[in-house]
């Protein structure tokens, strides 16, 4: 079995500036990693990151939260709701010079 990985190596800031070694330590050793108290997962391998994304009704892409260091270094989620879902796509209006709903002709 593979060593457990630490929450505080996701938002380290050596992991940040240079994220090439901690994301071959995923790779490796927890290829799914749940971000630890968290609820959220991460998923490190191509063909398993087509699959996910190939199963909609299984996994969301909704963002609904983001992830900040607490005092101890670990992630921690600031929610936000449904803040994104309620703008996207009934509340944006459609181009009148077009058929976009982003285009800013409007």
């Amino acid at each position: 079995m593979a060593p457990a990985i630490s929450g505080t190596h996701l938002l380290d800031p050596a992991a940040i500036d240079e994220p090439y070694r901690f994301y071959e330590d995923l790779r490796e050793g927890a290829p799914v990693w749940e971000v630890p108290g968290t609820g959220i997962f991460t998923v490190a391998k191509f063909q398993l990151l087509a699959e996910a994304a190939g199963r909609v009704e299984d996994f969301s892409s909704n963002i609904t939260c983001l992830l900040y260091r607490d005092v101890d270094g670990m992630p921690c989620r600031l929610p936000f709701g449904d803040a994104g879902s309620r703008l996207w796509p009934r509340q944006i209006p459609r181009c009148t010079h077009c058929t976009e709903t982003r285009c800013f002709l409007n």
